[in-house]
């Protein structure tokens, strides 16, 4: 499980670290050659905006190597920003074309 580390609003979630962290669990691979574990993962427990709580549940990541876990544990920790203020919200369609 990934906690929240403080108080606040869970500002960012970096899409990219979370993609780099699911490569270093084994749910993902930067080559074709490498081997994919499917009892790899995670969950997402919060999204943008969402109030948090200092030791919630932000995240739950699966790997079958404590290695790999560690891994991907740490790089987690980089993916997500807590702010005390809530995030504003950004629009859902950026964009309407005819």
């Amino acid at each position: 499980m990934v906690a929240a580390p403080a108080d606040g609003f869970l500002s960012r979630l970096d899409a990219r670290a979370v993609g780099e962290t699911a490569v270093r669990l084994g749910a993902g691979r930067e080559t074709m050659e490498q081997k994919l574990h499917y009892g790899a993962g995670l969950i997402l427990d919060k999204k943008v905006g969402d109030r948090v709580k200092q030791g919630e549940s932000v995240a739950r990541l699966f790997a079958d190597e404590p290695a790999r876990l560690e891994q991907g544990l740490a790089h987690f920790a980089t993916a997500i920003h807590i702010s005390k203020a809530a995030p504003k919200p950004k629009p859902v369609v950026l964009k309407t074309l005819t």
